[in-house]
C-alpha cells in the first residue's frame, strides 16, 4: 500500500510539473499581441465596435489565467477616429481549475486612466451603443428555447472577486436632446471581495460638474453592496455619503451634503424601500422611510417625512437663496414638519402634516393630483398666527407739514401738455400666471393678527382652475363683529370681470 502510495504522489508531482512546464512554454511560446488584429476583427463583427490595443498585451497561464492590457481605445465601427473610451491599463487574472468545475475566481481587478466620452445627440443617436450585425441578429426564433433550456438545468457560474480598483477614471457626458452636459473627473473606486449574496465594502470618490446649471460638487461615498442574482435582489447598506457643492443655484456660497441611509430593491417582485434615509445640508435634516411598489409598471411609494428644527433665516441664505427683512427678525427662525408622503409619477400627498413655524403650530394635509398641471389641494387648521412679523417692516416717513409738501410738490416743473405723460399701460393683472393656477384651499385659524386687525376663527375657502378664481369663504370674527367675503375673478378673457361680495355684522349684547 505504502508503494502504491508513493508511486501515486510521483505520479500526481509529475503531472504538475508537466502542467507547469506547459503553461510556461505555452506563455513564453504563444505571444498573444500577435493576435491584435484577430481580436479587433472579432470585436468590429460581434458588435460593430472597433477595438485598438495600442500597448502590449501580457499573460499568464497556470495557476491564474492573467492577462495585462495597456493603452486601449474603442469606438463605433463607421467612426474609429472618434473613440467614445480608452485605457491606460486593465489587469485580471482568474484561476483555471476553478473553471473546470464552473467557479470563477479572479484576483485584484485593476483598471488605470479609464476615460469615457459619451454623447447622444439631437436624434437619439449614441456613440457608444454598437449595432449588431445582421448576422448576429437572425437567430431563428425557434431554436432560443431550446438554447436557453440547457443553460437552466445546468448549475449557475459561482462568480467571486478579491476585489476591483479603479484609478484616475473620468466620464464626460453630454446629450444634445436634452441640453445637458456633466462630468465626473477623478474617480475612484475600490471594493472588498466580490461575491454572490455577500455584503461588499465599497468606497468611491470624485468630483461632479454639471454644465447649465453649473454646478461643481466633490463626493466621497461608502457602502456595503449584496448581489444576489440568483433571486434578482439587491442591497446597499450602511450608505454614507459626504461631499460639497457649489455653483450658480447657490449664488457664490456653498453647502455641504450628507446622506446615510440603507436601500433594498427585489426586481422580481417589483418593489424596494429606502429605510433610515438621512439627508443633511448644511444646518438643514430630512429624515425619511420609503416603500416602492410597481416598479415596472407605475412606481408607487409611500412613507414618512420628518424635516427636524431648522432656523430658517440661517438656512436659506446659506445655500443662496435671500430672505426679505421682516417687521420681527425672529420671524423664520424655528420651522419643522412631519408627515406621510405617498404618491407615483403623477401624483403627490403630504397628509397628517404637523408644521411648527416660530409660535405656530399647524396640522392638515397638501396634495398634487396632477403634478404636470402642478394642481395643488391644502387642508390646513392651525392655532395662531402674527402675519405682520412676516411682513416687511413699516417705512418710516418723515414728518412734514400740509404747508412744506404744498409748497414741494408747486416746485415742480408741469408737462407741456396734458398728454405728455399718458396713463400706463402696463399689464394690471398677471394674466398668464392666473390662467395656470390649478388649487384648492381650506384654511382655518383660531386666532390671527394681520394689520394690527386681531382676526379670530378665520376661515378662508379658495378655489382655482386656469383663470376662474373664486374666493368661496373669507370669515371671521372681528371685534365685536364679524366679516363675510365672497369673491371671484374671470381672468380667463383679456378684459378680467371681479366681483365682490362683503357683509359685515355686530354682535349684540343682551341684558
Amino acid at each position: 500500500m505504502k508503494s502504491i502510495g508513493k508511486v501515486l504522489g510521483i505520479l500526481i508531482v509529475a503531472l504538475l510539473v508537466l502542467v507547469v512546464a506547459a503553461g510556461f512554454t505555452l506563455t513564453h511560446v504563444l505571444d498573444p499581441n500577435d493576435y491584435k488584429e484577430e481580436i479587433r476583427t472579432l470585436v468590429r463583427d460581434k458588435a460593430n465596435i472597433d477595438l485598438q490595443i495600442n500597448g502590449d498585451i501580457g499573460w499568464s497561464l497556470f495557476p491564474w489565467l492573467g492577462l495585462e492590457v495597456t493603452d486601449v481605445q474603442a469606438a463605433q465601427a463607421d467612426t474609429p477616429e472618434q473613440p467614445f473610451a480608452d485605457i491606460l491599463l486593465l489587469a485580471l487574472s482568474v484561476r483555471v481549475l476553478p473553471l473546470l468545475s464552473k467557479e470563477i475566481q479572479m484576483s485584484d481587478v485593476r483598471l488605470d486612466g479609464l476615460n469615457l466620452n459619451l454623447m447622444r445627440d439631437a436624434q437619439g443617436n449614441t456613440n457608444w451603443e454598437g449595432q449588431s450585425t445582421p448576422a448576429a441578429t437572425t437567430t431563428p426564433a425557434p431554436e432560443q428555447p431550446s438554447e436557453k433550456q440547457p443553460s437552466e438545468n445546468s448549475p449557475a457560474f459561482n462568480f467571486d472577486i478579491d476585489s476591483l480598483i479603479v484609478n484616475s477614471a473620468r466620464i464626460d457626458y453630454r446629450d444634445e436632446q436634452t441640453q445637458q452636459h456633466f462630468t465626473l473627473e477623478n474617480l475612484q473606486i475600490t471594493t472588498g471581495a466580490i461575491t454572490t449574496a455577500k455584503d461588499i465594502p465599497v468606497k468611491l470618490s470624485g468630483f461632479v460638474a454639471n454644465a447649465s446649471p453649473l454646478i461643481r460638487a466633490r463626493m466621497d461615498m461608502t457602502a456595503k453592496l449584496n448581489i444576489d442574482l440568483e433571486s434578482k435582489q439587491y442591497q446597499v447598506k450602511d450608505l454614507v455619503i459626504a461631499g460639497e457643492v457649489a455653483g450658480d443655484p447657490f449664488k457664490g456660497k456653498s453647502a455641504n451634503i450628507g446622506v446615510r441611509g440603507n436601500i433594498f430593491l427585489d426586481q422580481s417582485a417589483q418593489t424596494g424601500r429606502v429605510e433610515q434615509l438621512r439627508l443633511s445640508i448644511n444646518q438643514f435634516k430630512l429624515m425619511t422611510d420609503i416603500s416602492l411598489t410597481q416598479l415596472d409598471k407605475n412606481p408607487t411609494y409611500q412613507g414618512q417625512l420628518s424635516i427636524a428644527n431648522v432656523n430658517l433665516r440661517e438656512f436659506l441664505p446659506s445655500i443662496g437663496i435671500e430672505l426679505p427683512a421682516s417687521s420681527n427678525n425672529k420671524a423664520l427662525t424655528s420651522f419643522e414638519l412631519s408627515g406621510q408622503i405617498s404618491g407615483n409619477s403623477s401624483a403627490a400627498a403630504l397628509n397628517e402634516t404637523r408644521i411648527k413655524l416660530d409660535q405656530t403650530t399647524i396640522e392638515g394635509s397638501l396634495a398634487s393630483k396632477n403634478l404636470a398641471q402642478a394642481a395643488m389641494s391644502i387642508k390646513l387648521s392651525g392655532d395662531q398666527i402674527n402675519l405682520d412679523d412676516y411682513l416687511p417692516p413699516a417705512r418710516k416717513q418723515a414728518a412734514a407739514s400740509t404747508e412744506t409738501s404744498t409748497s414741494v410738490s408747486l416746485e415742480r416743473p408741469l408737462p407741456a401738455s396734458p398728454t405728455e405723460n399718458p396713463w400706463s399701460t402696463d399689464e394690471l393683472l398677471p394674466l398668464a400666471s392666473l390662467r395656470s393656477i390649478v388649487a384648492d384651499a381650506d384654511i382655518k385659524f383660531q386666532q390671527v393678527q394681520l394689520k394690527q386687525l386681531p382676526l379670530r376663527d378665520l376661515q378662508v375657502k379658495a378655489q382655482a382652475n386656469q383663470g376662474m378664481l373664486e374666493l368661496k369663504e373669507f370669515s371671521a370674527r372681528l371685534y365685536e363683529g364679524s366679516i363675510n367675503t365672497q369673491a371671484n375673478l374671470n381672468a380667463k378673457t383679456d378684459n378680467p370681470q371681479f366681483n365682490l361680495k362683503a357683509d359685515r355684522s355686530e354682535e349684540r349684547r343682551v341684558g
